[in-house]
């Protein structure tokens, strides 16, 4: 969809969020940015925070006629949702008939009629499985949903697997690097897009934070490669250069020269000591690695090696959304030996579906650092937003 207008609304909870959304705007209305507001003031001390929502949208998508049920304001929802918890609480006025023997459910509280809120989950999960959600994900989701519905009897069906699903989703407490000096290292599968994330973080660090940032290319077969075509090249060297210029055997260096970033090749883990001694200063490093599958005892040694001359303090998974579920599978089970690590989404601008998100942190039990769009290296890379990918896990039910 082309985002041609952008609109700020609020709302209590995302729940209403989201029929708002999808009522005002259509079903494809984007979410750019979501964040929780506390009101300030004495006053406002103990009340709820609500939500506000960027949203994106094209006019001409907008449906021309809205269903009469449609959106109402947050007042007049709040005020129709507590007015159907009265009724629902409220005992029935009619005597009962004399011949009509009580059920067992209703002998245990008598007075109160149990709620139905079997529809409503069954409805939730359906949205779970076409949002791409693994079976074995949405099971504990929904075990933990009913038993908190059965304790809770008010609580809105919506809001529990909303919070079930955000929680899920952990995310790092800070993900702006710049405090304090930081060497980040970037693995994941071959085309998974670490080299794009590299320009990525790149370009939002350097031009948003202006800090001193360096890169460094660990990618051994790339170079090894390079090394060996120069060993057996016959040309006379100023026609290998040109070769290896129109090669572009390197699509890291022309990008970061015109950023004025400084940029080390190496062909060796333990090369990253040296190059850790020549620029001490720099504010971020990022290393670039090799492909990570299959993942054998030489590359878990290499990283190691990495990791520990490069002063590595932290590690980040680049993992592409248009992988399948196997391969998660197969990178969650490459990665067991590190022992801490972030994740990285690359590509979601070409999936429809964000539950492949929660198979992969529910795989990894790891923090979700950053999702990233696009091909090129500009910088869009934002943090990890829960709330935003479980609203739009259970879209279609709201």
């Amino acid at each position: 969809m082309n985002i041609k207008l952008v609109k700020k609304i609020e709302a209590e909870n995302m729940c209403l969020a989201i029929k708002r959304i999808s009522g005002e705007f259509g079903q494809d209305a984007v979410l750019l940015d979501t964040r929780k507001v506390k009101k300030k003031g004495i006053r406002n001390l103990f009340s709820k925070p609500y939500y506000e929502i960027l949203v994106g949208y094209d006019p001409s998508g907008i449906p021309a006629v809205r269903k009469s049920s449609g959106f109402r304001s947050n007042g007049e929802a709040a005020i129709l949702q507590r007015k159907e918890e009265k009724l629902s609480r409220s005992p029935e006025k009619a005597s009962p008939r004399a011949d009509a023997s009580p059920s067992p459910d209703k002998v245990a509280s008598p007075g109160r009629e149990e709620r139905n809120f079997w529809p409503e989950v069954r409805s939730m999960v359906r949205c779970m499985k076409e949002s791409g959600v693994a079976d074995e994900f949405i099971r504990p989701i929904r075990a933990d949903a009913v038993k908190i519905l059965k304790e809770q009897q008010e609580a809105s069906v919506c809001d529990v697997f909303l919070r079930l699903i955000e929680a899920r989703i952990p995310v790092p407490r800070e993900t702006s690097w710049g405090n304090t000096k930081k060497t980040v290292l970037l693995l994941g599968p071959t085309g998974a897009g670490k080299t794009t994330s590299v320009m990525k973080l790149v370009s939002r660090y350097s031009r948003i934070r202006n800090m001193d940032i360096g890169v460094v290319n660990s990618d051994t077969s790339r170079i090894a490669a390079l090394r060996e075509l120069a060993a057996g090249c016959p040309m006379d060297g100023e026609k290998y250069a040109e070769l290896m210029k129109s090669l572009a055997v390197d699509p890291l260096k022309p990008y970061l020269d015109l950023l004025g970033i400084s940029y080390k090749a190496i062909s060796a883990p333990e090369e990253i000591a040296e190059v850790k001694k020549a620029e001490p200063e720099k504010d971020l490093l990022l290393i670039d690695t090799t492909g990570m599958l299959p993942v054998g005892p030489e590359y878990q040694a290499g990283i190691r090696t990495l990791m520990r001359l490069g002063e590595v303090n932290e590690v980040l998974l680049v993992v592409s959304a248009s992988s399948s579920f196997e391969s998660f599978k197969d990178v969650a089970e490459g990665c067991r030996f590190l022992s801490d690590y972030g994740l990285l989404v690359t590509k979601i601008d070409e999936v429809s579906r964000l539950g492949m998100i929660l198979n992969l942190c529910c795989l990894t039990g790891k923090p979700l650092y950053y999702l990233a769009s696009g091909r090129d290296g500009t910088d869009r890379i934002f943090p990890g937003r829960p709330a935003e990918i479980a609203g739009r896990i259970l879209k279609s039910a709201l």
